[in-house]
């Protein structure tokens, strides 16, 4: 691995002394964007008294539509520990554990930005339920190689991000950024393991992952587990950010896919098993003609399923651009490749479907006669996350430009007739905004009805008026029939991914699936505050808020961990 990308570095700076020589330095400041930099912390961060005043000048030109919509988007550098906060109402005496969300923390360091809001320095929000009733409130960054380095440095050291950077790292910062491979696991937080030997961790769509305290947040040491996938490969192992458990197990699996650049190797889908953060394996590869860009996957009980929609990583254009972004390219005239891979023994069945894209799948399960049903978000195309940049999600008018066309869907899986036909849910609720319902994203199920059939999706809905993508509401789908969708929605208040957390002394069945509540952190634009969101998760109606003392910018994903 070590000699590869050492002999790929050297021939790049080879190559790179017969073109243009014009380089940013990585140490050199640039007074001009430095400034314009300071002015905008002024003008976003923290509630400074600037800041505050510049705020409420540009809002007052506004409509009541997006107040303070930016802080999501907006760097917070404060950190907390153990901020004790206070519910509004009590809160249930089951309700032990701790949530806890990844997402964004830092647009910038010193002269330099990320374009992409995936970028973002990863930072940890927890909030914790105690025995006694207390509730704490946690935030800080994670302490990965590539954030302390760049705060030592004071500017965003090379790594290889999902965009651009401004300004644009010179030709030897991006062989060093391709060298240095991701590192900012920023996206989800998942649970390794068994008993006292768990290990919570953070991931993002590559293989390296950060394994943290979720007790102080104080620690990040980093996984970069040893497995016999292409380690001839310069480019970086491309992991799905959602892990989903092994039934009947104690184990977890995950879809890797790995490039076939040398002679003798092909590109290959990975399906592996993971035991521990560190202790994964095979179960089987598939050759593939190209490497899919595959964020999740589904599974049943004796089944993983890929939908391997038409979205190529391309070396040749990270060759180019040096961010995964410019690699992705999407191919309209392909169809969707569908693998069904039965987990014991390794058996491969390939599929073909409509052309989609597709970020999220929700769950899957096989019926009685042997089909296998599988929910998934789908979309047209990529553009949508092609335009999440921060200079667009800032911009009110460049980001109702943003389409929400997502659609849920289930496909059906017929593998003795070896064909998947797709079915469009239609819902009961005539009322403007219950059509969100069906272009969720962001999907969460009761857990305890994972590989089983089940009635309730609960997610995020964009763009709800058809107007400002802002206009988020959460929604509950019922996949049964319909009639029991829901909608929570309020004006300037932006909710982020749910999270059920079940009432613990139900099971599975019936109509025990929707008893318990749900969790979702919200941005109060007016307030220009968040606070934790607990929902009736039969109802969709507020059991209650606990307001934090920060906004805090977008979490992309996470999960509640109870005590044990």
């Amino acid at each position: 691995m070590m000699f590869s990308n050492m002999w790929f570095l050297i021939c790049f700076l080879m190559m790179m002394v017969t073109v243009d020589t014009k380089m940013v330095s990585y140490s050199n400041k640039i007074p001009n964007f430095g400034e314009s930099l300071s002015e905008t912390r002024k003008t976003f961060r923290n509630g400074h008294e600037m800041g505050d005043n510049q705020r409420r000048n540009d809002k007052d030109k506004m409509s009541t539509k997006d107040k303070g919509f930016e802080l999501l988007f907006t760097t917070n550098e404060d950190e907390y520990e153990d901020f004790e906060v206070t519910a509004e109402r009590p809160i249930p005496t089951w309700l032990r554990g701790t949530l806890v969300r990844n997402g964004l923390g830092r647009f910038e360091i010193g002269p330099r930005r990320f374009i992409h809001a995936f970028d973002a320095y990863s930072k940890i929000t927890t909030i914790k339920f105690t025995h006694n009733g207390k509730i704490k409130f946690s935030s800080k960054f994670l302490r990965s190689e590539g954030y302390s380095k760049s705060i030592d440095n004071d500017n965003v050291y090379p790594y290889l991000t999902f965009g651009p950077v401004e300004p644009p790292f010179g030709y030897f910062e991006s062989a060093q950024a391709l060298y240095n491979g991701v590192d900012n696991t920023n996206i989800n937080i998942y649970s390794f393991g068994n008993g006292s030997a768990k290990e919570t961790v953070t991931l993002s769509d590559f293989w390296v992952n950060y394994k943290i305290d979720t007790g102080d947040l104080s620690k990040a040491e980093k996984i970069d587990a040893d497995i016999d996938i292409n380690k001839l490969s310069f480019i970086p192992l491309l992991s799905t950010a959602h892990p989903l458990p092994e039934y009947g197990t104690s184990n977890d699996i995950i879809i890797a896919s790995s490039f076939g650049i040398f002679p003798g190797r092909s590109n290959k889908l990975h399906v592996v098993r993971i035991r521990s953060s560190g202790d994964r394996e095979v179960i089987t590869s598939i050759d593939v003609d190209n490497v899919h860009y595959v964020h999740s996957f589904a599974a049943t009980e004796r089944y993983v399923i890929i939908f391997a929609n038409p979205v190529y990583v391309s070396v040749a254009n990270i060759l180019k651009s040096f961010n995964a972004m410019g690699s992705l390219d999407w191919h309209k005239d392909k169809q969707t490749d569908v693998y069904v891979v039965k987990i014991k023994d390794g058996h491969v069945t390939k599929l073909q479907t409509e052309r989609a894209f597709n970020l999220h799948h929700v769950n899957a399960y096989e019926t009685r006669s042997g089909k296998i049903k599988v929910d998934v978000i789908t979309y047209p195309d990529i553009n949508s996350i092609k335009q999440f940049t921060v200079d667009t999600l800032s911009d009110r008018n460049k980001r109702n430009q943003i389409r929400a066309n997502n659609v849920l869907k289930r496909y059906t899986i017929d593998l003795k007739l070896g064909r998947v036909v797709p079915y469009t849910f239609g819902s009961n609720i005539k009322r403007s905004k219950m059509g969100s319902v069906n272009r969720l994203d962001m999907p969460v199920i009761n857990e305890k009805f994972r590989h089983h059939k089940y009635c309730y999706i609960y997610g995020q809905a964009m763009k709800n008026d058809g107007i400002n993508l802002s206009d988020i509401s959460l929604v509950k789908k019922d996949v049964c029939g319909g009639s029991r969708d829901a909608v929570w929605s309020m004006n300037n208040h932006y909710p982020t991914e749910p999270w059920f957390v079940p009432n613990p002394s139900n099971e599975i069945g019936g109509s025990s699936e929707d008893d318990g509540i749900i969790m979702s952190l919200v941005l109060d634009g007016e307030k220009e505050k968040s606070y934790l969101l607990i929902l009736n998760a039969k109802t969709m109606k507020t059991v209650n808020k606990i307001y934090l003392p920060t906004p805090v910018p977008l979490t992309i994903h996470g999960r509640f961990f109870p005590n044990e």
